[in-house]
């Protein structure tokens, strides 16, 4: 079965510190994944690189086949993500 999510040595870095390292995984069609880590193991940089929030330094993501940093236009769709705390200032209006 083809991956719906797929990622392939991906890297980021966060204030000069390597939080993800040539990470390569695959997720098939209606599974169920847990990401599980003690505090700052990366697994909130790892769901904002998925949903597209960040770019990661190397490596790709794909979502569908669909390259998440070429084609993020396309996919934008097909991703829901609720931070914990909001990344946002609270005083913008909805316009802004």
């Amino acid at each position: 079965m083809e991956a719906s999510v797929t990622l392939k040595k991906v890297g980021k870095l966060v204030r000069d510190k390597t939080v993800l390292a040539s990470l390569t995984f695959g997720v098939e069609k209606g599974s169920i994944v847990a990401f599980v880590g003690d505090n700052d193991a990366g697994k909130s940089t790892l769901l904002k690189v998925l949903a597209g929030l960040e770019k990661p330094e190397y490596g790709s993501v794909f979502i569908h086949g669909l390259d998440i940093v070429k084609r993020r236009n396309d996919i934008r769709h097909m991703i829901g993500f609720i931070p914990l705390e909001p990344d946002f200032d609270p005083w913008l209006t909805l316009e802004q």
